[in-house]
């Protein structure tokens, strides 16, 4: 006869086997003594090992495995720490235990009754568990020596089933064998009843018997509480079993079952509760409706409703008057301070209009000073203005003269806006008429800079180190015959071609009258230009290109107004204007007008 022989070397853990169940001809199923579970192949002649892994709860929960039961998916596996199931498909493990419902974690036998029970012998009697339909564990009955078992330890390894289902399991005093479907459950209920009730440890002699009593009231000084009871079952009495609750709890829970048949409740609360017990026979069979008594603490009297609803009243009361005084006394503030508003708006309105009207005077004497816009169409036929103060009066002017066969114009934009820059405009528009009527000089250069000297006189800037920075930007043109001169302070000269050629003639980079004495010394040069017939001349301040709007709120740019003069040349004077007009309010929209706005155009048309 041969032998073969297997051990760690095969990938065994350990070579101490306690027992072997078999799958088919290939696959053997073997527990250890301390080498935990294998799976052997005999073909391959190697062994699969699981191991207990603390840090894997799917791993195997001991080493040593008594016994194995095979069934069609699963087997299970008893254990020095619990019962486990063995999942084929997936090769993990889940493990239950004594907080489960078994007897004990040392477990030593699993055989079984059917399909849907089990017989598992330990270190503390056997253990009959129920399966539900997903062959886990339900329910645990367990029985000990109390039963009649030959003592609450069994062996390893001493079990056995008959083939007419008989159950042998062997222990340290014995042997018990027996059919399940002979043993008989006890499946009535018990009753239960109390048995004593205490106050701070000390029984209480009540008005009737506790076994009678549905009701106990107290007082908020008896708030520490005991209760016992029973349940009336004396097959195997210790193995009956209590659960109990107190409604009125923040956690009203049943109580974990036990043997206990006894509760205490310190510190109880004054109000409403439900003291509820159920209890079990030695077979489990539970008593759901159980007993209970309602418990009555009542409050000291400063806690109870009345006082307590007659101290909401008083404070809701005393909130309701404080707020009545205190909206009487908002009022009257307020009817005071609506007075002297009122006062103060009337007085501001009627200083409002004083100014108002001030300033309209001072737009009337403004426009009897500036040249007429008239006579400038009377002169220069082609041509438009728009001119868009930001206030009543404006900054920003246009001037224009004629002498002989020349005609002067200008666009000029005073420093700030509104009546101190209404005021720089009278002054620029005097001195440009004494410098052209009473001095004679023709030139644009020669005239800018004699206005750049009035300017700072007018000013009475006497040291060379004042710094006043009040003046103006301003673009100045002449034109006799086709012949076109230009001198310019900040401010440029566009010109547009018949062939859409734009050309922007730029002036000096410093303005009229502004910084100190030394900008007396300053001179302007003079461009001269040839025009064709049909060119158009542009001068303008800076407010239109400044004008925020649009999607993202910037400014509208000099660039982006180049090209929409590029894009209206062509239009009649008058149409350009309106073009001009339409652009900037679809720009703005609604936003305010940051500056006086003026723009001058216009159309050469050659030699009369």
């Amino acid at each position: 006869q041969d032998y073969t022989f297997y051990n760690q070397a095969n990938g065994f853990a350990s070579d101490k086997i306690f027992t072997i169940t078999c799958n088919n001809s290939d696959t053997l199923w073997i527990g250890t003594m301390d080498g935990g579970f294998s799976i052997f192949n005999k073909r391959t002649e190697k062994a699969t090992t699981f191991l207990n892994n603390i840090n894997n709860p799917k791993s195997l929960s001991s080493n040593m495995v008594y016994s194995i039961l095979n069934q069609t998916k699963i087997l299970w596996l008893a254990t020095s720490n619990g019962l486990n199931i063995f999942d084929k498909k997936t090769q993990t493990f889940k493990a239950f235990f004594s907080n489960d419902g078994l007897p004990n974690d040392n477990l030593y036998a699993v055989l079984p009754e059917g399909d849907s029970v089990l017989w598992i012998s330990s270190n503390k009697g056997l253990s009959r568990v129920t399966l539900d339909e997903n062959k886990l564990p339900k329910t645990f009955t367990n029985f000990d020596s109390n039963d009649g078992l030959q003592s609450n330890e069994f062996n390893q390894g001493a079990f056995f089933k008959s083939d007419d289902g008989q159950i042998f399991f062997g222990g340290i005093k014995g042997l018990n064998y027996f059919y399940p479907d002979k043993i008989k459950k006890n499946k009535i209920p018990p009753v239960i009843q109390f048995t004593s009730f205490k106050k701070f440890g000390q029984e209480v002699k009540l008005d009737t018997s506790i076994l009678k009593k549905k009701e106990i009231k107290l007082s908020y000084k008896e708030n520490f509480l005991e209760f016992e009871f029973i349940a009336l079952d004396y097959v195997f009495p210790s193995r009956n079993l209590y659960s109990y609750k107190m409604e009125g709890l923040g956690n009203s829970k049943w109580s974990i079952p036990s043997n206990r048949n006894y509760a205490s409740f310190p510190n109880l609360v004054p109000g409403d509760y439900h003291f509820q017990v159920k209890a079990s026979n030695g077979d489990g069979i539970w008593n759901n409706n159980g007993i209970s008594i309602h418990i009555i603490i009542s409050p000291p009297w400063y806690q109870q409703k009345i006082v307590i609803t007659l101290a909401i009243l008083l404070i809701i009361f005393g909130i309701y008057l404080f707020f009545r005084i205190r909206t009487n006394m908002i009022e009257r503030e307020k009817r005071i301070l609506e007075q002297k508003v009122k006062e103060r708006t009337i007085e501001l309105q009627q200083k409002n209009d004083d100014i108002t009207s001030s300033i309209l005077y001072a737009k009337r004497i403004q426009e009897a000073i500036l040249p007429n816009i008239e006579n400038f169409f009377t002169i220069m036929p082609n041509s438009f203005i728009l001119y868009k103060p930001k206030d009543i009066v404006s900054g920003d002017f246009f001037w224009h003269f004629k002498k002989d066969k020349k005609i002067y114009f200008a666009v000029a934009d005073c420093t700030g806006h509104g009546v101190p820059g209404a005021f720089m405009s009278i002054i620029g528009n005097y001195l440009l008429d004494n410098i052209i009527k009473e001095m004679g000089i023709e030139h644009p250069n020669e005239i800018l800079n004699q206005l750049n000297i009035d300017i700072q006189i007018s000013l009475n800037r006497q040291d060379e180190g004042d710094i006043n920075f009040d003046g103006m930007d301003i673009a100045l043109c002449s034109i006799e015959g086709n012949k076109l001169e230009y001198a310019g302070a900040f401010r440029p000269l566009i010109l547009i071609q018949k062939d859409g050629t734009l050309n922007e003639i730029r002036g000096n980079r410093f303005s009229i009258g502004g910084g100190d004495r030394s900008f007396i010394n300053k001179k302007f040069q003079n461009h001269e230009l040839y025009l064709k017939p049909y060119d158009k001349i542009y001068l303008f301040s800076d407010g239109y290109a400044d004008q925020f709007g649009g999607a993202k709120n910037k400014k509208f740019m000099v660039s982006n107004f180049k090209k929409l003069l590029l894009s209206i040349a062509e239009l009649p004077p008058e149409a350009q204007k309106i073009q001009l007009e339409i652009t900037l309010n679809e720009w703005k929209k609604d936003l305010e007008q940051i500056d006086d706005i003026l723009v001058m155009g216009i159309k050469y048309m050659g030699n009369d």
